[in-house]
């Protein structure tokens, strides 16, 4: 009786310890941080060090901040920027490897397509190793799932630059059902019916989602692709402990809404020059339809979503405070840069392989020109863009067959 006995005490607290481990694996799994809201763990804060580019002076003439960045910190090459699903990030991909062939840096690509993985699982099995001679990656920039842990330690410098961006949550949410209801024909979203199918999906979101949270676009996947587990976005203390981690782990989170102001705090951020942050905006959909949305279709979408506004919210305040701490030139700044930036546009809708655009010197910039094939480069779907970087700057092994659009560059 006795033997039975402590058998029986062996075999609970064998069960007990067992359940224990469950219980501690999720819990890292969710939070990649303490569990104290004002400590965080060490291997995630040690590499911090905040820093806050120099404010222009209204009215110089000279290039102020280049001549104060160059006497310590040289542009920066090391950049990895989260790629956020329909929130112009494809455009801010561009700028990114275009400045990566300029510069001949070893970027962290797929080795087919132009998506790492839509989730963290495997996604290393799709990456192109590195050029003989490089230890670590200096960019990436294509899509994939956040896991700090992962990327930092396994791929990149450990002075990387963390960039992401987002959206606001119900324009983000539209655009995404739209293109890829349209252009890919996702099988979850071609099966909601009616004159409004956006619509239609509001009033019953749980009867259209997939099964798999991850294989949807219209559930805070913004949040998804910054690393928030499924299971806990409704937990409101976990949704803001997350977001309070992500900005102690980014150094910038661009805001869709005010694009060309969170592109100027970026070129000051990596001391980048104005011609490197150039752009022509990319993905857009010409023929996608206009529906109407009430402000109760709104409504509902916010109390669907939380975990998407919290983010977005948390982070335009941030940009916001940033902005208002950028000194008096910056909109002066972002001025001329929508100035040229409507120049180059222009020169880019038929451009002419003997003819350059010539941007005058200022207080923000050097003269420089923009040439056919910067305009090509420009233009260029991100797809094609992606493959040229492979083939640029990919091992020599590693070089796909390329179409030959892509002998302009060869």
């Amino acid at each position: 009786m006795k033997f039975w006995f402590l058998l029986t005490v062996a075999l609970a607290s064998i069960l007990m310890l067992f359940h224990l481990h469950v219980i501690n694996r999720h819990t890292r799994e969710a939070f990649p941080f303490s569990t104290s809201r004002d400590t965080w763990s060490h291997d995630l804060t040690s590499h911090r060090s905040r820093r806050t580019a120099p404010p222009l002076q209204s009215g110089t003439n000279s290039v102020t901040w280049r001549e104060e960045q160059s006497k310590g910190d040289q542009e920066t090459h090391h950049v990895f920027f989260l790629k956020v699903h329909k929130a112009a990030s494809t455009t801010v991909l561009g700028v990114m490897l275009r400045f990566a062939l300029s510069r001949q840096l070893a970027v962290m690509l797929p080795k087919r397509g132009n998506v790492l993985a839509e989730d963290t699982k495997f996604f290393h099995q799709n990456v192109l190793r590195l050029p003989e001679g490089r230890s670590h990656y200096d960019m990436l920039c294509n899509h994939l799932v956040f896991e700090e842990r992962l990327i930092r330690r396994t791929f990149l410098h450990p002075d990387a630059k963390f960039l992401a961006i987002v959206r606001h949550p119900f324009d983000q949410f539209i655009s995404a059902f739209q293109y890829y209801r349209k252009v890919y024909s996702v099988p979850y979203l071609t099966k909601i019916p009616g004159r409004n199918p956006i619509a239609t999906y509001l009033k019953n979101p749980d009867k259209w989602e997939p099964i798999n949270p991850l294989t949807s676009y219209t559930n805070n996947r913004m949040s998804f692709d910054f690393g928030m587990k499924h299971r806990y976005v409704s937990n409101e203390t976990y949704v803001d402990k997350y977001v309070e981690y992500l900005e102690n782990t980014f150094d910038l989170v661009l805001v869709v809404e005010m694009f060309d102001e969170s592109m100027i705090l970026m070129k000051r951020l990596l001391g980048w020059r104005l011609q490197d942050i150039l752009y022509i905006k990319s993905n857009r959909m010409h023929d996608k339809q206009e529906y109407f949305f009430t402000n109760q279709d709104r409504k509902i979408h916010r109390k669907l979503r939380t975990a998407d506004y919290t983010l977005y919210n948390h982070f335009y305040k941030v940009l916001r405070m940033k902005i208002s701490a950028a000194g008096p030139g910056f909109f002066e700044e972002v001025m001329h840069f929508r100035n040229i930036q409507q120049n180059v546009e222009k020169f880019c809708l038929e451009p002419k392989k003997s003819l350059s655009l010539f941007v005058n010197s200022s207080s923000w910039n050097e003269a420089f020109h923009v040439s056919y094939l910067d305009c090509v480069l420009f233009k260029m779907e991100e797809v094609e863009l992606v493959d040229v970087a492979r083939r640029k700057l990919g091992p020599l092994d590693g070089w796909p067959e390329l179409s030959s659009f892509n002998a302009l560059f060869f």
